[in-house]
């Protein structure tokens, strides 16, 4: 039989519809199907956009090529009721159906909805347009379903999105292990898992420790430790190269299966996770996880957050140790030059300025706060010693000499006259032949400076 010309050109979909036996179906042959079911259908297999037509009370399904990756594995939709081909999403589809039906027409923009056309459930977003097919007469005779899907779209907005807020939660901390703590519980809520925390591993490497971890109250917490080789030497072997884990299923992944390590996982409540770990040198020294009680199919997007997480908050915590290491050893250093009394002081030759602290100030018989420089400076330094002084700085800022200044000189006290001995030590630093910067540090040696004076009288 010669094939209607409705159905000519419209790709494999085309092809299929005539050589589908319609016989049983309510819309009968081709050659006997009304002129609006002939427009529409026509209009579906010549579009490049991916479309959908339900057809009659029973809405009988028919697509075009375009539709076809929609489908995934599942069975084939030509002429089969929509319900039937969509069962897992009827209780969302099927009032828009309904609707369409009754004359009116839906648009959705990123509507998420959980399909099962990959043999497994899988959460999606679309935008599509229901509009209902009318006849002369007003009644309905289908649906026209216009769709595209947004699930990488909607995925990479929320994955950015999602790392914009944990760069800005990491750069309002400072304590590392609050960071780990933020960063597991954002990411846990984010991929709605069940367990989401960091373990570090101790120095011999066969130890991991959880402190705090997040829960969706439904999983048990992980804190505590727990040995590396309990989860079987698969998976150590690849946690220690640095490479991600991924387990769908601890009961069925040949790197788990084993009796005692399917074991292992079952004593922690889990049946599925992600495991992304911390290199430092080359050996494993943390790995951020999240679990779920019960199998799950991770996707790809969700492996590679895992590791962008790990990589964002290790340099974070990495950053806050190596910011709190300095500040410790600051503080250690300021202790030190407090207890013997040493005032650290530096000067831009270029400028004359001065930067002094307070007890250096204070030498000097100035109040806390004032402006110093070398006029401030030497205007105070006894009569007797000034041209010592001023020898022993062009001395240190000689580009032919070492740079060192090393003298000791009595100071006369701006406001309160008082005699002070002062003994000081720095270093000129040089550029291209000039000196841009002098760092020093002065320390008061009142009483010892006048016992070696006595002596010398």
């Amino acid at each position: 039989m010669t094939a209607p010309d409705f159905l000519s050109g419209g790709g494999s979909m085309g092809a299929r519809i005539r050589a589908h036996d319609w016989s049983a179906s309510p819309t009968g042959p081709p050659g006997a199907w009304p002129q609006l079911l002939r427009t529409a259908l026509s209009l579906v297999l010549h579009s490049r956009f991916p479309a959908y037509l339900a057809w009659g009370r029973e809405l009988v399904s028919f697509h075009n090529d375009a539709y076809l990756p929609m489908l995934g594995t599942k069975p084939d939709a030509l002429g089969r009721p929509v319900q039937e081909v969509w069962p897992e999403i009827w209780d969302e589809v099927g009032p828009i159906v309904a609707r369409a039906l009754s004359g009116k027409a839906s648009y959705f923009e990123d509507l998420p909805l959980t399909l099962e056309r990959k043999g497994y459930p899988e959460r999606t977003w679309w935008t599509f347009s229901y509009s209902p097919i009318c006849t002369e007469t007003g009644e309905v005779g289908g649906v026209l379903c216009i769709v595209h899907e947004t699930t990488e779209r909607v995925l990479t907005e929320r994955r950015l999105v999602f790392l914009d807020d944990l760069r800005g939660e990491m750069r309002g901390r400072c304590d590392p292990r609050e960071m780990m703590a933020a960063a597991a519980e954002r990411l846990g809520c984010h991929l709605g898992a069940g367990r989401a925390g960091y373990g570090e591993v101790d120095a011999t490497g066969t130890v991991f420790t959880v402190e705090r971890d997040w829960t969706d109250g439904a999983m048990p917490s992980f804190v505590g430790w727990h040995h590396l080789d309990d989860f079987g030497p698969p998976i150590m072997g690849e946690l220690r190269t640095g490479r991600t884990i991924r387990l769908d299923d601890v009961l069925t992944d040949p790197r788990t299966a084993g009796e005692g390590v399917a074991a292992a996982f079952a004593a922690i409540g889990m049946r599925a996770c992600i495991s992304a770990p911390f290199m430092d040198s080359g050996e494993i020294a943390a790995t951020l996880y999240v679990h779920q009680a019960q199998p799950r199919r991770w996707r790809d997007d969700e492996v590679a957050l895992m590791e962008e997480v790990a990589g964002l908050t290790s340099e974070a915590v990495r950053r806050a140790r190596a910011e709190r290491a300095l500040r410790e050893s600051e503080a250690r250093l300021q202790a030190a030059i407090d207890l013997v009394g040493l005032s650290p002081y530096a000067w831009d030759p270029r400028t004359g300025t001065l930067y002094w602290d307070d007890r250096l100030r204070a030498m000097w018989g100035l109040p806390p706060g004032a402006y110093v420089d070398d006029h401030v400076f030497l205007a105070a330094i006894h009569p007797d010693d000034r041209p010592r002084v001023e020898a022993a700085i062009a001395r240190c800022i000689d580009p032919e000499g070492d740079g060192i200044y090393e003298i000791e000189y009595r100071v006369i006290g701006v406001e309160s006259g008082a005699e002070r001995w002062i003994s000081t030590r720095g270093q000129t630093l040089f550029g291209h032949g000039q000196p841009i910067w002098f760092i020093g540090a002065a320390l008061d040696i009142t009483k010892e400076g006048l016992h070696n004076a006595m002596r010398c009288a």
